[in-house]
């Protein structure tokens, strides 16, 4: 699924429960994909940026 930034701030949370459960969403700016949102690769996940 593709969706432009500024629309995915206001369905993060719909967007976080879509990509646990395995949906691949693209974050677009100007209909570029800039980033992925998916599940993590492994159970439990790994240390991110942002904290455990």
């Amino acid at each position: 699924m593709n969706i432009p930034i500024a629309k995915a701030k206001a369905q993060l949370s719909e967007l976080v429960k879509r990509a646990q459960a395995g949906e691949e969403i693209n974050l677009t700016r100007q209909g570029e994909i800039v980033a992925t949102l998916s599940a993590p690769a492994r159970p439990g996940g790994s240390k991110g940026l942002l904290g455990p």
